[in-house]
């Protein structure tokens, strides 16, 4: 796979454009950034993509993700209070992260509070 324009391998490490520049997605810390790395041929990321992640965490990838679907929402539900308290930060930051206090194992239930997405990761 071609990666995207906003996407390239440097020196053995996959990188993101931001609006500051070049910066590392490490894959030691992000499935997406690894399976990257390892080859994957499916990316179905773009500007307008409209996501529901489940299981967020703290946010390291879908702090990537909000800046690679800038023009839509990407709806996080995460079951951890210790986690959502660390995503609420980031939300503040990041305008198209809507976050929600949830159990991820019923992703059927945030359909339509997630806009009826084209991605559920």
């Amino acid at each position: 796979m071609t990666l995207p324009n906003y996407l390239k391998k440097k020196k053995g490490l996959l990188q993101i454009r931001k609006k500051k520049g070049w910066e590392i997605w490490n894959p030691y810390h992000s499935k997406l950034s690894a399976y990257l790395m390892a080859g994957g041929q499916n990316w179905p990321f773009k500007k307008n993509s409209k996501i529901l992640y489940l299981g967020p965490a703290e946010g390291n990838t879908i702090s990537y993700l909000s800046e690679i679907c800038l023009t839509n929402t990407i709806t996080a539900i995460e079951i951890s209070p210790v986690a959502m308290a660390e995503l609420l930060v980031l939300a503040k930051e990041k305008e198209n992260i809507i976050p929600c206090l949830n159990d991820a194992h019923f992703p059927e239930k945030y359909r339509i509070q997630a806009n009826n997405p084209e991605i559920i990761y």
